[in-house]
């Protein structure tokens, strides 16, 4: 084997043998190259457009959501709380209110999600940073006023110093389906307290009102949709998960994959997409290998024949070829993998890639995230294409020492 390597080296980086052979070799090098490269610097960004959306979800979702196992209500059992805190590495848990509401502000009216929270939520979920708050509103109390998303606010033409009030209104539970139109509808008004903006879902939908308001615009006292847990930056999810399980709480518990998991899931297929098709370019630029592995072999046709000569065997003729290509995958792959992870580095750094129409986008540069499971699956795939490249050409090689 070590001959074999070594008459492969040869072959390869010979200063004195600047042919044709040598030229499609280095080619062939250059394409490996560039395809991983391109892998790493795409699956990162990627991966870095999946950490931004998920940092933005953090800000509104919590770390574990426990809902109803059927329908949309539940009594709210403050006993599961006392207990839920009790778990070591949570920092809140609460219950919420989540449902549709007709909303009016002076001459316009929208369809809107509310979601009754309480103000020590916010504190804990850090969505008080995405809050801006109108003159004089505070989160020290529980009435902190009604706080529409950014989209909510530019469609009904809300303003945090009005002094208008905004209407809201929801079904009543205990009205029938005949009546008058106050008995069917509950009302209630609410002054704007601010504006939140986090991700254009949240923004163009949602309204944040507290909890109590949103109890009584519902009709639904002691009751809610969700029992909202959020955990310390250092706790362990799954240590937590599995002891919110013992609780035996009668309620489905969500993490934050499965509240988005269309989200996720689409991402993950267009990540899976992408690292296909680079996949596949990768695999028709790895053909140049073969190409010139065959070269080599039909030009070294007399070397290999004296190596016969003095004993050699395929094992021994076949290892130089194929040593030779597994020469040119590894200086491309490693090549390419060192420059992808520096140009995600100095993106990551210095923001070098610039979004088209960035003033539209929550960030101005192309975010990146390197993920050293991704770097492995690359390098193990281009690896694999490379020897299965260099080993084409070794068929011929065999025939040809079989009819000699």
């Amino acid at each position: 084997m070590r001959l074999s390597l070594f008459i492969a080296g040869r072959y390869l980086f010979s200063k004195r043998n600047k042919q044709a052979i040598n030229i499609i070799s280095w080619i062939a090098t250059t394409g490996v190259c560039a395809g991983t490269a391109a892998l790493v610097i795409v699956l990162s960004v990627f991966n870095g457009f999946e950490e931004l959306i998920s940092g933005l979800y953090t800000s509104f979702d919590p770390n574990f959501k426990l809902v109803a196992q059927t329908g949309k209500y539940f009594d709210a059992n403050e006993e599961w709380i006392k207990k839920i805190k009790g778990i070591k590495g949570v920092s809140f848990a609460g219950f919420c209110i989540e449902d549709n509401a007709l909303m009016r502000f002076e001459e316009r009216q929208n369809f809107v999600k509310i979601k009754g929270y309480h103000a020590s939520r916010m504190h804990a979920s850090g969505l008080e940073k995405y809050i801006r708050l109108a003159p004089g509103e505070n989160f020290g109390h529980e009435a902190f006023g009604l706080i529409p998303g950014a989209g909510v606010s530019s469609s009904l033409g809300l303003y945090a110093n009005s002094i208008v009030p905004a209407q809201l209104y929801a079904p009543n539970p205990e009205a029938g389906i005949s009546g008058d139109i106050n008995e069917v509808l509950i009302s209630r008004s609410l002054h704007i307290g601010g504006v939140f903006s986090v991700q254009q879902e949240y923004d163009m939908h949602c309204v944040i009102i507290p909890y109590s308001f949103a109890a009584e615009l519902t009709g639904k006292f002691e009751k809610a949709t969700g029992l909202e847990i959020f955990l310390l930056p250092d706790a362990n999810p799954q240590i937590v998960e599995n002891e919110i399980k013992k609780l035996h709480i009668p309620l489905k518990i969500l993490d934050r994959y499965a509240l988005h998991e269309d989200v996720y899931k689409i991402m993950k297929t267009e990540k899976m997409a992408v690292f296909l098709i680079l996949t596949f370019i990768l695999l028709i630029a790895a053909f140049n290998i073969s190409s010139s592995l065959t070269m080599l072999i039909i030009e070294k046709k007399k070397d290999i024949r004296i190596l016969q000569i003095m004993g050699a065997d395929y094992k021994i003729t076949g290892g130089i070829f194929l040593s030779n290509g597994l020469f040119i995958t590894l200086i491309g792959t490693l090549i390419g993998t060192l420059i992808g992870v520096i140009i995600c580095f100095l993106q990551r750094q210095y923001g070098l890639v610039e979004l088209s129409d960035s003033g539209s986008f929550i960030i101005r540069y192309y975010p990146v995230k390197m993920i050293p499971t991704d770097i492995m699956m690359i390098l193990l795939t281009v690896c694999s294409i490379g020897f299965f490249a260099s080993f084409l050409p070794l068929f011929g090689l065999r025939r040809q020492q079989k009819i000699n």
